[in-house]
């Protein structure tokens, strides 16, 4: 008896969920204060944020440039730090900002997508592509820089179920980013424009091009040291398209003027240590 009621138990609910319609639960899955869609414009805002890896000074207290040249040393120390070998990775690199990129990149090459109110907020569809892509170079080329051989081909290829991309020659990767850069520089479009969502040059169209060639003269000087003659082609054509020759264009990360307590966050929720043992 203990079993017929068990099984009809069991029936009773196999039927009370059965008989629903599992397929619309109206707008209870929808977080209102979560966007519904991806804004290209707040994908590159956070995408920005990580050239202060690569551009800040002494004056920061958040010394990542100035520590991380030193982490094949850190043998030397006696602690387990954060600027050990096993820490210095590009996972948070492709995880942001890249795939912030290659999603602006993506969006506006969609036709179903490229119209839709959350993307053309930005900006127009091809100078999205163009700084996005421009950016992208501009850090592929530092990562490729520190650390060589890097996914650059086959990057973002998980929705083909490319788990495992193939690491690329830094040989590859310098070709590719120069054929890359080339390409975006030509796809700017100075009569048009971005938003304020561009954090760093607050939608100069002029100033981005500048940026795309220097970057390009950038990874041409350093092919000269192996390649001088395609080294030095590669720089005439930067040059010519027109590098950063006046302050007003640098490439400048602007902090809030708000105080922010770095050495907390570094030396006390973190316990960094930054000086040696």
């Amino acid at each position: 008896m203990k079993y017929i009621k068990l099984l009809f138990l069991s029936l009773s609910f196999a039927a009370t969920f059965t008989a629903c319609d599992m397929t619309d639960f109206g707008d209870i899955n929808k977080d209102p204060n979560e966007p519904s869609e991806a804004n290209t414009g707040m994908l590159f805002t956070y995408a920005c944020t990580y050239v202060k890896y690569f551009s800040m000074n002494s004056n920061y207290y958040y010394p990542w440039t100035q520590m991380y040249p030193g982490y094949m040393s850190e043998k030397n120390n006696n602690q387990y730090g954060a600027f050990g070998g096993p820490t210095m990775s590009t996972s948070s690199y492709y995880l942001y900002p890249l795939k912030n990129c290659q999603k602006i990149i993506d969006f506006n090459s969609d036709e179903t997508e490229k119209g839709k109110p959350a993307i053309v907020q930005f900006g127009d569809n091809a100078n999205q592509i163009a700084v996005a892509r421009t950016l992208m170079g501009f850090i592929y080329m530092h990562l490729t820089d520190a650390l060589g051989p890097l996914p650059y081909t086959e990057a973002f290829q998980a929705g083909e179920e490319n788990f495992t991309p193939v690491f690329d020659s830094q040989e590859t990767i310098y070709a590719k980013l120069d054929a890359d850069l080339r390409e975006a520089y030509n796809q700017f479009n100075e009569s048009g424009s971005l938003s304020t969502a561009d954090i760093l040059f607050d939608g100069d169209i002029r100033a981005w091009k500048k940026l795309n060639a220097s970057t390009r003269m950038m990874l041409a000087i350093k092919l000269a040291d192996v390649d001088p003659a395609e080294g030095r082609s590669r720089f005439a054509q930067a040059y010519a398209d027109g590098g950063i020759e006046e302050n007003a264009y640098n490439l400048n990360y602007t902090f809030e003027a708000n105080t922010v307590g770095y050495l907390y966050y570094n030396g006390v929720n973190y316990n960094y240590n930054f000086v040696p043992n």
